[in-house]
């Protein structure tokens, strides 16, 4: 009696009306199964996607260098500074005097003309391509006209810009940022060999530019050079005025 209770008990079972709950719940396990693994590797290779891969580049001097990609506008606090140093302290340092072995004095830098019958020396022109282009004719007419002393040229005075200190740039906009820099302009002339420190306190608008290449290393002058080296940091500046002046 036993054993045949057990067969029509698995003749039961075995019958498709019975089996196809069974089928449907697999189906079921294994459609979520596989939705949730789907969903996994989309995660996962969205995650992958979105982040920078470091690359291996080549320096000059034979160095290899670990890089990652970063926005094209992208600037970091350093470089700002350091660029915004570099350029106000050659835009504002003017000396065109050198002193020889034997101890005489010669001016050696004739300057250069910038649109006017006033002429800024070399090394300041050269600073100057730091400057945004349409800002960079009328700031150094007005710096031959009213900042540098006429004894320059002839080497009759020079000049020295002490920076005190730098604010950590404020980015206003995409690829725009403003920095404060408190510093003292110095000239030493005949009547002040000792130096005349007048307050130098300005507010500097910053934007990121495309870095210049140097296309011809081999046959460019070195003013050239220094025009393209100053160009290629990516940055330049948009505009000068006084620190806490409404602007």
């Amino acid at each position: 009696m036993t054993s045949i209770n057990r067969e029509i008990a698995k003749h039961k079972i075995l019958q498709q009306s019975n089996l196809l709950p069974l089928l449907i719940w697999a189906s079921l396990v294994t459609g979520i199964t596989g939705t949730v693994l789907g969903l996994l590797n989309l995660i996962i290779g969205l995650y992958i996607g979105g982040k920078d891969v470091p690359s291996l580049v080549q320096l000059q001097d034979g160095q290899s260098a670990l890089v990652e990609p970063v926005d094209s506008q992208f600037r970091s606090d350093e470089l700002i500074k350091a660029f915004t140093q570099e350029s106000m302290s050659q835009l504002f340092t003017w000396n065109t005097v050198n002193q020889d072995n034997n101890g005489s004095r010669r001016v050696t830098d004739p300057g250069i003309s910038v649109g006017t019958s006033r002429k800024v020396p070399t090394r300041a022109w050269q600073a100057s391509f730091s400057l945004s282009s349409d800002f960079r004719e009328t700031f150094m007419q007005e710096m031959a006209e009213s900042f540098i002393p006429p004894g320059v040229l002839s080497g009759e005075a020079q000049s020295a810009l002490l920076i005190e200190s730098l604010s950590d740039p404020i980015q206003t906009k995409p690829g725009l940022w403003q920095v404060d820099m408190v510093s003292f302009l110095v000239i030493f002339d005949g009547q002040n060999p000792q130096g005349k420190a007048t307050s130098f306190n300005k507010t500097l608008i910053l934007r990121a530019v495309k870095p210049s290449l140097d296309p011809l290393p081999e046959e460019t002058t070195a003013i050239q050079k220094a025009v393209y080296r100053t160009r290629s940091k990516g940055l330049e500046i948009y505009e000068i005025f006084e620190l806490g002046s409404d602007q």
